[in-house]
């Protein structure tokens, strides 16, 4: 009788894992201005629409240089509904001088970023649909650089996921910080978009923090993914995340032929959909 009910047991279960997983939650996303430090920052919130009293897991989505909240080729405007309908709420947010960001960016450091995100954990953790002991943190490029900060000095965040994350900026614009010395900034441009005027806070930051060293303070689980074509942040760099990570739960994952980006702006999307679905599965698990 016992070997039946642990039967019927293993069989409910089983059907409810594939009931929630045919049934994707429908989402809703709202506007907001978070405030920090004297400045409002930008942010858009995708939910998960449960169950009365039903709690979800959250994730902070930071972005990369030149860049703001929904990312390049709209890549985390594609990835909030994609993590909700699954399961996970996000708010992705403007650092200070990127997107609609009223401030300058030479409001813009890695310390500034991670206090920005740890303004919009504690903003999504009040939320009714958020469990607040299940916070994770993203980011892309320089993203990953601020994400890995704030998972080091923040106890809110509980997994940490970086998407090509850089480790060492400094090299990139080194040439500048005689300017920056100088002037207290440095204009830096891009093909893109307008310029940006890099404060020598930001470099100070970029040249005086080891990020691999902060890392050692989080006990948490951690994800590093890049892809393999990726010209612009070394690889090498997904190795030193996971060797620096303080805890025992870390992984570093390679996408074949991806650059940078993802490929997103190539109009092929097998590996942004590839990434899209192994980080919200890592977040499902982790969270």
């Amino acid at each position: 009788m016992r070997t039946k009910t642990l039967a019927l047991v293993c069989i409910f279960l089983t059907l409810a894992t594939l009931v929630a997983t045919a049934a994707p939650f429908k989402t809703a996303e709202f506007l907001a201005l978070v405030p920090n430090e004297g400045r409002l920052i930008p942010a858009t919130v995708c939910l998960p629409e449960g169950a009365p009293g039903q709690t979800f897991p959250a994730v902070v989505m930071l972005h990369g240089t030149g860049s703001q909240r929904d990312e390049a080729g709209n890549g985390y405007k594609l990835l909030a509904p994609y993590l909700a309908e699954r399961g996970i709420a996000s708010i992705r947010l403007d650092f200070a001088g990127s997107g609609d960001s009223k401030a300058d960016y030479v409001e813009y450091t890695w310390t500034s970023g991670a206090s920005d995100a740890g303004a919009c954990a504690d903003f999504i953790k009040r939320l009714k649909a958020v469990d607040p002991a299940r916070i994770g943190v993203m980011g892309w490029s320089q993203g990953g650089s601020v994400a890995i900060l704030a998972a080091a000095r923040n106890p809110s965040f509980k997994a940490l996921l970086t998407w090509a994350g850089a480790l060492d900026m400094f090299p990139f614009v080194k040439d500048q910080y005689p300017e920056a010395k100088a002037k207290g900034y440095t204009k830096m441009t891009f093909e893109w978009r307008g310029p940006l005027n890099l404060s020598l806070a930001w470099f100070e930051d970029a040249r005086t923090i080891s990020l691999a060293t902060e890392l050692r303070k989080f006990k948490g689980p951690v994800l590093a993914i890049a892809g393999t074509a990726d010209t612009v942040v070394p690889l090498s760099d997904l190795d030193t995340i996971v060797a620096s990570a303080g805890g025992a739960d870390k992984a570093k994952l390679l996408l074949k032929g991806a650059d940078h980006t993802f490929n997103i702006f190539t109009g092929d999307m097998k590996s942004f959909n590839e990434l899209m679905d192994a980080t919200t599965s890592w977040f499902q698990k982790k969270l």
